[in-house]
C-alpha cells in the first residue's frame, strides 16, 4: 500500500542521461544558429560587394583618368555607407544576434571581403582585364568596412 501511495504522489524519476542529451542538443542548436548567422552575414555582404564591383566596372569605363588613392578611398567608403544604408531596407536585422560577435563581425567580414576582392582582381589581371582600385585589398576592405559599420549603427540604434 505504501508503494502505490508513493507512486501516486511522486513523479517518476528523471533519467539524468536524457537531461544531458537535451542540454547538449540545446548547445549544439545554439552553436549552429550562431555559425549559420555568421555565414549568412558574410555571404550577403560579399554578394552585395561583388554586385557593386561589377557595376563599378561598367560605370568606370567613361572615366579613364584615375583619381588619387585618397580620393578613391573616400569615394569607396562613401559608396560603402550608401550600400549599407540601402541594404538595411532589405535586411532589417543583423544576421548575428550576439553583440560581441557583431563587433567581431565588423572586422572579420570586411577582411574576408577585401581578400575576395583582391582575389577577383588577380583573376581579372590574369585575363588581361583592366583593374580598378576596388580590385585591391585596401579599397575592397574600405568599402566593406564602411558598409558593415553603417549597417551596424543603423540597425542597433533603432
Amino acid at each position: 500500500m505504501q508503494y502505490s501511495r508513493h507512486r501516486a504522489t511522486k513523479s517518476p524519476p528523471t533519467n539524468s542521461l536524457n537531461s544531458i542529451e537535451f542540454h547538449s542538443r540545446g548547445l549544439y542548436t545554439f552553436v549552429m544558429e550562431i555559425l549559420i548567422e555568421i555565414v549568412l552575414q558574410l555571404l550577403a555582404e560579399i554578394f552585395i560587394q561583388v554586385l557593386f564591383e561589377l557595376g563599378f566596372h561598367s560605370v568606370i569605363e567613361p572615366f579613364r583618368r584615375k583619381p588619387s588613392a585618397l580620393v578613391s578611398l573616400i569615394s569607396y567608403s562613401t559608396l560603402g555607407i550608401i550600400a549599407g544604408v540601402v541594404s538595411c531596407f532589405f535586411f532589417k536585422e543583423l544576421f548575428v544576434k550576439d553583440q560581441g560577435l557583431q563587433l567581431l563581425n565588423l572586422l572579420v567580414t570586411p577582411l574576408i571581403a577585401g581578400c575576395v576582392m583582391a582575389y577577383l582582381g588577380k583573376l581579372r589581371e590574369k585575363k588581361g582585364v583592366e583593374l580598378i582600385r576596388l580590385d585591391k585589398f585596401a579599397f575592397g576592405f574600405a568599402f566593406a568596412f564602411a558598409m558593415a559599420l553603417a549597417r551596424y549603427f543603423i540597425i542597433t540604434l533603432k
